[in-house]
């Protein structure tokens, strides 16, 4: 039986790929990929600081005010 190491940056990417994964189907049930972009980055710098995924999700869909995040959408880039 061979061992396989783990690839870089394993243990980082393994723990925020539930963020990465809603982002995703948020992104295919059609919002912007602003607003996936946004949301997936501060669930995981939430999980960062510390909450476990679930709060860190609603925490940040508490946010949202009509699927979107005041003042950082529907303006110009």
């Amino acid at each position: 039986m061979h061992h396989h190491p783990m690839p870089p940056g394993f243990p980082v990417l393994q723990s925020v790929s539930p963020a990465v994964y809603h982002g995703i189907m948020e992104h295919a049930a059609g919002l912007s990929l602003r607003h996936v972009l946004y949301q997936t980055n501060a669930i995981a710098f939430l999980m960062g600081r510390g909450l476990p995924y679930p709060q860190a999700l609603r925490t940040v869909e508490s946010w949202e005010r009509n699927e979107q995040f005041p003042y950082f959408e529907g303006q110009p880039i």
